[in-house]
């Protein structure tokens, strides 16, 4: 549930980057065009996961490995994107 408010808030934030960038003229950024947010709302999430989530958590576990159980929550909210993609 905390998952999902944080992901509506950056894609809210991501969008209004994605405003800007058409007013200039510019070519928008991916996962930043609010006209697509059906199409890649999920894809942008899994990536996050995929680049950023699951790398660090990698790395913070082999200094805290009791913490072992945190990739499992990210794995069930990968799954459940992947379920919506």
């Amino acid at each position: 549930h905390l998952y999902l408010e944080w992901a509506k808030n950056i894609a809210s934030e991501f969008y209004t980057q994605g405003d800007e960038e058409k007013k200039l003229c510019l070519l928008v950024s991916p996962f930043m065009n609010r006209a697509r947010d059906k199409q890649d709302f999920a894809k942008g999430q899994i990536s996050f996961m995929n680049f950023i989530v699951i790398p660090l958590l990698d790395a913070l576990l082999e200094f805290l490995p009791s913490l072992d159980f945190i990739l499992q929550y990210c794995n069930d909210n990968k799954e459940y994107w992947q379920n919506l993609d």
